[in-house]
């Protein structure tokens, strides 16, 4: 039996249905708790997906990305740990096994994010500076997006009890680190579902957002 033909157009499709699914579950409050523990699952099945479509692939992507996720989870361990960095604040059980109070899924987070904002930016500039600064407002803005379901869902909450400025300062120094690397490596990078995956994510969590308003 063969293998069938994974396009970008099916990929697509394949990740609206299943954030459309999403959707449907979480703002369903027999479904909620279901959907809540398949949150790991989902990222980790984004990823691949995004991944799938990657080129050129070489051991220096590989080191580049466990960089990446590396720097994200360190800078959420520091954060969550002193609340220097972001703010006070505490994870929830939502994003599953934590490390030093921390889930280890938002290693994975910051790596696809970053990764797609980084080659959506890179698509129309391309001065170093403006690349960088652009990507992690990008960031911040997808972050603008993604708090109120994070805190609704038990990702995570605020001690304040509401999301401080400073955590949107905090989400574009780290941005703007990772994509400091990400320029630094200086590697060729294409991904057809560099903008589906990003979009469909923003658009997931501001559609979450006022469902949670209308119901």
């Amino acid at each position: 039996m063969s293998i069938p033909n994974i396009t970008p157009h099916r990929a697509t499709i394949f990740l609206i249905i299943i954030y459309a699914v999403g959707l449907v579950g979480l703002s369903n409050s027999s479904l909620e708790m279901l959907f809540r523990s398949l949150t790991p699952g989902n990222l980790l099945l984004t990823m691949a997906v995004l991944f799938y479509f990657h080129t050129p692939f070489t051991a220096k992507h590989l080191v580049l990305a466990v960089a990446v996720m590396s720097v994200g989870l360190l800078a959420e361990i520091f954060g969550v740990n002193t609340g220097l960095l972001f703010g006070e604040y505490k994870y929830g059980n939502t994003l599953g096994v934590k490390i030093w109070n921390t889930p280890l899924m938002i290693a994975v987070n910051w790596l696809v994010l970053s990764y797609c904002a980084w080659l959506i930016v890179s698509d129309k500039i391309q001065h170093p500076l403006l690349k960088i600064l652009s990507a992690s407002a990008l960031m911040v803005l997808f972050d603008v997006a993604l708090e109120p379901s994070a805190i609704r869902y038990d990702m995570w909450t605020w001690e304040v009890g509401y999301v401080p400025v400073h955590n949107y300062i905090g989400w574009f120094g780290v941005s703007a680190v990772i994509f400091t690397m990400y320029h630094y490596a200086a590697l060729p990078m294409r991904n057809p579902l560099k903008y589906t995956v990003f979009l469909i994510q923003w658009v997931f969590f501001i559609a979450l957002f006022f469902l949670n308003i209308l119901y």
